[in-house]
């Protein structure tokens, strides 16, 4: 536990999963405001911002880079990866806990100014309207956990395979994306099956199917690099 710990105050103060992901959420959101301040009450602007985005995207390539540079450099302190993984654990569940409870606090601005005194939906989603914050929280955070499992899956293929092996899992999910959205259109059942998806309790899909991905990213991950000799 004590290497873990170390590992995890690495992380967190070398800001590179830290900051960067709420930097260029902060960037978004100025931008956003920037703009719908810009379009004044025209009625054609949709208010609703996929800003938000931003910060989910930025995170799996954060978590990327923190396996192939902060990987290699417990190792080379003589760490192990069994201490890295634990540690990485730790920062992203805190991580994830802190995104629930930011985002959350933020909605709830969001409403009180009456988006932002131009009616903007930069921090609320439809989907998560009904919910209570406490559920809103807790969605958030799985997402979170989610986008840093596919994130840690990035970094150790790159780790094991380099450039090439990215590129390869790229194309592999491209071909397996492809086929399946031809088979949902050719055997007519697409629509239903998306339909039944979304219309499961929302504790299955914005809570179990998140935390599923990312127990399987982390038990992947952890699979790919548990072996591997860095150079």
């Amino acid at each position: 536990m004590t290497e873990a710990v170390a590992v995890f105050r690495v992380l967190v103060r070398g800001g590179l999963v830290t900051l960067w992901p709420w930097l260029i959420l902060a960037i978004s959101f100025a931008v956003n405001l920037a703009f719908y301040a810009a379009a004044g009450d025209n009625p054609a602007v949709v208010r609703q911002s996929g800003g938000i985005l931003a910060l989910f995207l930025t995170a799996v390539a954060a978590n990327q880079q923190a396996w192939t540079q902060v990987l290699p450099f417990t190792l080379g302190l003589s760490g192990t990866r069994r201490g890295f993984v634990r540690g990485m654990v730790l920062f992203v569940g805190a991580q994830a806990v802190l995104t629930g409870l930011l985002l959350t606090a933020l909605t709830g601005v969001e409403i009180a100014t009456g988006g932002w005194g131009m009616d903007v939906r930069f921090f609320r989603t439809p989907v998560l309207d009904d919910l209570s914050p406490g559920g809103r929280a807790a969605v958030l955070a799985a997402l979170m956990l989610a986008v840093c499992g596919f994130g840690a899956v990035l970094g150790a293929v790159l780790v094991r395979w380099g450039a090439a092996g990215l590129w390869w899992v790229v194309a592999v999910v491209g071909v397996l994306a492809g086929s399946v959205a031809v088979l949902a259109v050719a055997s007519g059942e697409g629509g239903a099956a998306i339909a039944g998806f979304v219309t499961r309790p929302w504790a299955q899909v914005w809570l179990l199917t998140p935390l599923v991905v990312a127990a399987g990213g982390a038990l992947l991950a952890w699979r790919i690099v548990r072996r591997v000799e860095l150079r």
